[in-house]
């Protein structure tokens, strides 16, 4: 993993490294992680938002919302 500040913000991006894209690579070509490929295909094509718009989703989620302090989400 790879930190590195955004082109033109003042935010962080998180990378994953050269090696770690290898391995993710190798992954992906291996038929027994074929559902959590496309489960993490799903996750980038409607989550890939920046972490503020992020936050408001979960922040609009009721079961978030309403919790009290302290309290345990399930």
């Amino acid at each position: 993993m790879e930190v590195a500040p955004l082109a033109g913000t003042s935010g962080m991006g998180y990378r994953t490294s050269d090696i770690g894209a290898g391995l993710a690579a190798d992954l992906g070509k291996d038929e027994s992680y074929a559902q959590l490929v496309e489960r993490m295909r799903l996750l980038r094509r409607y989550l890939d938002k920046p972490g503020a718009t992020l936050k408001k989703y979960l922040y609009e989620l009721p079961e978030i919302a309403d919790a009290a302090w302290n309290e345990e989400l399930s």
